[in-house]
């Protein structure tokens, strides 16, 4: 496409409208979750909580490492097309689930789904848009999620205490039929680029990407490794010596069937963080693991400690996702001016803050409002952190490689997202009654603010070591190295 223009440019106005489509849908499922999921354990069982979400984002994690690089092969339209119809199968299977384990099931397809709409829409941006526009659309993407953080968890939150949360989950299938016609056209103009990069520590050795069966059998084995630690995790509650040990087991063997996919599929160096894109990588997952190892109990404990409506508990979620679309446009105005280094780091901090300053939710002295503000806090932070680590990551690609790290960017998100729920809901499930239930929670929360500081100390690793300007004037960025500076 022409490097002229802005997002909303003649030639690129309709894959714009489809991209924000897509992300609204995406945000109004993920909110309408997060707001009845307190009436689904009450008829479900409370056991499942915290897995509910975890297995959606394990489910991601395949979408997003197929997604990427299918998308630099043949285009985006087709895995595109593909996530859809799983993401649909998953609302189906939701709502009409009688058990949590059935609901389980659906959540993994919506993952599976899921997961491949936004390595598809990073593949757009990093292919359809010049570089100086890259910024605004990232903000115009997490502007999608205002319609749904205004409207969506209060609508959520009535359906459910009028008809039941089945309809909330049926509701959304319509919408995944007409978000899939806008995006048909728009999205297959954009050609795969038919190419594969260099990446990760094995294939730095030889050369070249494995094949692309290679890749589909290593991503079954790296989720299937994450998945089998996750549910270990799980089984942890209700914790005696056996259950222990059987999770122990289950962890080693996770690790083990992980590992060698992961040398292949994720960038080298990513483990220990290192300088420019991994360090990026590394702070994206652990500021998701932060903020959604509160944010996803927030509504649990207005409902059951504060003994508020799931309506009163969808504000928390309308605050944060109005809040977060609000810190990425002041990082979409900043970060063509302030090295993005700084701007994650001060993201990390106040996501840091916010945490902590939710634990005052669990104070029955303290107004609710109060509370809320953290939640605040915590949201501005994340959209002021995201912007800057993605263009640390997109600039530093080659124009083919855009797919592969498309995949990264998503895939290190969903195992923050994945991991955050999930350990929280241990502390929880642990402890079921109140005061166990608040215990559980300050633990946790204060377990996550310590992980988004961990999170903001990484900014200096996020320049390259060749300390060139992110953004400075230069050739085109095929394999050009990038990094503004501290």
């Amino acid at each position: 496409m022409s490097e002229s223009g802005g997002v909303w440019a003649p030639q690129r106005r309709a894959l714009t409208a489809s991209l924000v489509a897509s992300v609204t849908l995406v945000g109004s499922e993920a909110l309408a979750i997060a707001t009845v999921m307190p009436a689904i354990a009450d008829d479900l069982g409370v056991a499942g909580y915290g897995l509910a979400f975890s297995v959606f984002f394990v489910g991601s994690i395949v979408g997003v490492l197929l997604a990427g690089p299918a998308a630099d092969l043949v285009g985006p339209r087709r895995p595109y097309l593909f996530g859809m119809a799983l993401f649909a199968a998953g609302l189906a299977v939701g709502a009409a689930a009688p058990t949590m384990v059935v609901l389980l099931a659906g959540r993994l397809l919506q993952g599976l789904g899921a997961g491949m709409i936004p390595a598809v829409g990073y593949v757009c941006i990093g292919r359809a848009y010049p570089e100086a526009a890259q910024p605004r659309m990232l903000a115009v993407l997490s502007t999608a999620w205002v319609v749904p953080g205004a409207i969506g968890p209060g609508l959520a939150g009535f359906v459910a205490d009028e008809a039941g949360w089945r309809w909330v989950l049926g509701g959304l299938l319509p919408l995944v039929a007409a978000t899939a016609a806008v995006a048909f056209g728009p999205l297959g103009r954009l050609a795969g680029a038919g190419a594969h990069v260099d990446v990760g520590d094995e294939r730095a050795e030889h050369g070249a990407d494995p094949p692309l069966v290679d890749s589909v059998f290593d991503t079954i084995r790296f989720a299937a490794g994450v998945g089998l630690v996750v549910v270990a995790l799980d089984r942890l509650v209700p914790f005696d010596a056996a259950a222990a040990a059987i999770a122990v087991a289950m962890v080693c063997g996770g690790v083990l069937i992980a590992t060698g996919p992961a040398r292949r599929l994720l960038p080298a160096g990513w483990w220990r963080a290192s300088r420019g894109v991994p360090a990026a990588l590394a702070v994206r997952a652990l500021l998701a693991y932060a903020f959604v190892a509160s944010d996803v109990f927030v509504p649990l404990i207005l409902t059951d400690v504060r003994g508020k409506s799931l309506a009163f508990a969808s504000v928390a979620v309308s605050v944060s996702a109005l809040v977060w679309s609000a810190g990425s446009w002041v990082a979409e105005r900043l970060v063509a001016r302030t090295a993005p280094s700084r701007l994650a780091g001060a993201g990390g901090a106040l996501v840091s803050v916010g945490v902590l300053g939710q634990l005052l939710l669990l104070v029955a002295s303290v107004p609710s409002a109060v509370g809320l503000l953290g939640v605040a806090v915590a949201a501005f932070g994340m959209g002021l952190s995201l912007t800057p680590l993605s263009m640390v990551v997109l600039d530093q690609q080659q124009e083919v490689a855009t797919g592969r790290a498309s995949s990264w960017m998503a895939l290190f998100e969903q195992l923050g997202f994945a991991t955050g729920p999930l350990l929280a809901g241990l502390l929880v499930a642990a402890q079921p009654v109140e005061p166990g239930l608040s215990r559980g929670l300050a633990i946790s929360f204060v377990t996550a603010a310590a992980v988004a500081a961990l999170a903001a100390a990484l900014r200096r690793r996020l320049v390259p070591s060749t300390n060139v300007g992110v953004y400075s004037e230069g050739p085109p960025r095929v394999g050009r190295p990038h990094g503004r500076g501290r």
